[in-house]
């Protein structure tokens, strides 16, 4: 199974420059617990034993991979991915 989640990055509210939205895919695992990734933050995986908890491991590797990029000098993309469900014949 799998789910679609949006998530919030970067900073409280009221802190700094503000907000980022960014798309979280969360996929059951087999054995128990949840993949998570953030498709347009290549490399950026986690997981957990619940959905709540790899919701909240993909919001920290996501501030820790936006802190990264700041700290090298990288512009943080913008979210362009589209997730659409599609029938084909199985």
């Amino acid at each position: 199974m799998t789910l679609g989640v949006t998530a919030m990055a970067v900073e409280e509210p009221g802190v700094g420059s503000g907000w980022r939205t960014f798309t979280v895919i969360l996929e059951a695992e087999e054995d128990g617990g949840y993949h998570a990734f953030c498709p347009v933050l290549k490399g950026c995986h986690t997981q957990g034993d619940s959905l709540e908890e790899a919701l909240a491991n993909i919001r920290e590797a996501i501030e820790a991979y936006l802190e990264s990029m700041v700290a090298h000098g990288e512009r943080i993309p913008a979210e362009d991915i589209y997730i659409k469900p599609i029938t084909v014949k199985a």
